[in-house]
């Protein structure tokens, strides 16, 4: 299975409303694909380690630079809620993903250099 869709085969069992991967890109499924990245990249709740740290941050930039060319195709194409929802979605993320994900990144990198 490819990474790519490692978080969206995730993501369809989190939320059956998921079909495709540009339906990730709803600002209200934004708390599902934080979920998803966590479970995709071993994310243990107790210890608040991930097991695979870069592949949390891998997933946040790669979800980041589809959502870039997923609003150049909304464009192209005009589809103005389409663009807009991603718009909305990438602001979420962009604003979050610092203290959801990369800080505990970080952190576990930290750890794991320590060790």
């Amino acid at each position: 299975v490819q990474t790519c869709a490692l978080p969206i085969l995730t993501l369809k069992n989190i939320n059956k409303n998921i079909i495709e991967f540009k339906d990730l890109y709803e600002p209200q499924y934004y708390d599902d694909v934080i979920k998803a990245i966590n479970i995709v990249a071993g994310f243990d709740q107790e210890s608040n380690i991930y097991k695979s740290p870069s592949t949390a941050y891998n997933l946040g930039s790669l979800i980041k630079k589809i959502a870039q060319i997923y609003i150049s195709d909304c464009i192209k194409k005009k589809k103005r809620e389409e663009k807009e929802n991603t718009e909305d979605f990438l602001k979420l993320l962009t604003e979050d993903i610092g203290v959801s994900i990369n800080k505990t990144v970080i952190e576990t990198q930290t750890q794991n250099f320590r060790r």
